[in-house]
């Protein structure tokens, strides 16, 4: 070999060794970048779903979570940026709304996350859709426009149709119980709220209940250990009330809503788990009230937590006006527009009976005045 081609074959073998360090360097480097990012990631999602009552403050939480998408984006794995998605449109819940469905719903319609992950945002447009009463023409415009407008149209203007059709879109998605049961308790609604329907048709509703809770229990009974307690608890409450709707087994009805509240028992739940409580309180409390199935100071005992977060003054960034909405809602309701059978207007009425104190507070809560200073105070305004 000449001397010529002597240089150039060790400027080759330079260069090939130069690239494969550079190369090797740059994957360690983005190897160690994605462990901080996870690391950091992981740190961000545990201290947010453990927020306390007292710690709460959602527009911190908001910047937070924005802010995290914004420097790692394009970086985050489908998965984690799809979930960080979801829990940054969850921190706008009691600010902005509207935000809030817009960024689930890209979520849900986006390919580039995971499948589970789409479903779950479809799930928790749907949890918003069962609390907030605050002003339901505003809520229905922006879940049912753009890509999820056809919905309606198809309901023909049915919003309680159109939300089953919703959870439909999420169990096509991903198979999971939430969407199960909501799709199950559809069912079991019209069923109550149509008595006079025909033998076939109600034949055919329980065949479709039953055949929804069966997929659901079956979810639940292989994965149920990996949901958060929230969603766990959700879940028995749902499975609860399908089965009392559908004229179920008392002693199991009872079984599951008590397995719904043992799913968020700990000594400091944060403040999803408080308003999740809140709901499944509601519910057992009117199952046991219309089965008569308690003593007032059972039902008394049961919803005392209830009644002293709401006759104890709140700041106004702290309080939960969606759930106060939803029980001046059940109390003002007429059957053409408010969507549920197991909570209603008869019931707050029924409450009288069993805790006069706390049937007398509902009686004057005053939405208006309740989301005075709130950030939601303008979104009750058409």
């Amino acid at each position: 070999m000449n001397e010529g081609r002597k240089i150039k074959f060790v400027f080759i073998l330079v260069a090939v060794f130069l690239l494969v360090s550079a190369s090797g360097v740059y994957y360690f480097y983005q190897q160690k970048l994605q462990q901080q990012i996870l690391q950091e990631y992981r740190g961000m999602i545990t201290t947010y779903q453990a927020i306390s009552k007292e710690e709460v403050d959602f527009e911190k939480a908001n910047r937070d979570l924005e802010s995290f998408l914004n420097q790692y984006a394009g970086k985050l794995p489908p998965r984690e940026e799809g979930w960080t998605r979801v829990l940054w449109a969850d921190t706008l819940s009691e600010i902005e709304p509207k935000k809030r469905t817009e960024i689930l719903k890209a979520v849900a319609n986006s390919s580039a996350y995971p499948v589970d992950i789409r479903a779950t945002a479809i799930n928790i447009i749907v949890d918003d859709y069962e609390i907030n009463f605050i002003n339901r023409n505003r809520l229905t415009q922006d879940i049912f426009s753009g890509s999820f407008e056809n919905l309606l149209t198809t309901s023909n203007g049915d919003v309680t149709l159109a939300v089953r059709k919703l959870n439909e879109q999420s169990f096509n998605l991903y198979p999971n119980a939430v969407a199960d049961f909501r799709i199950a308790k559809w069912y079991a609604d019209e069923l109550v709220k149509n008595p006079a329907l025909p033998e076939q048709a109600k034949t055919e509703y329980h065949k479709l209940i039953n055949q929804y809770i069966g997929f659901g229990d079956r979810t639940l009974a292989q994965y149920g250990d990996t949901f958060t307690p929230q969603r766990r608890a959700l879940m028995y409450e749902l499975r609860a009330r399908v089965l009392y709707l559908s004229r179920g087994d008392p002693e199991e009805v009872d079984r599951l809503f008590k397995l719904a509240l043992q799913a968020l028992n700990t000594p400091s739940p944060d403040i999803f788990s408080i308003q999740e409580l809140a709901r499944i309180r509601f519910y057992y409390g009117v199952f046991l009230m219309r089965n008569k199935l308690s003593t007032p100071e059972q039902i008394q005992a049961l919803l005392l937590p209830i009644y002293e977060y709401l006759a104890t003054p709140q700041d106004a960034e702290k309080r939960n006006v969606r759930m106060v909405s939803f029980l001046i809602a059940a109390r003002d309701a007429q059957v053409k527009n408010y969507p549920f059978t197991d909570f209603n207007k008869s019931d707050i009425e029924n409450l009288q009976k069993f805790y006069p104190e706390f049937s007398a507070l509902i009686e004057v809560l005053d939405l208006k005045e309740y989301l005075k200073d709130h950030p939601l105070e303008a979104y009750l305004s058409p």
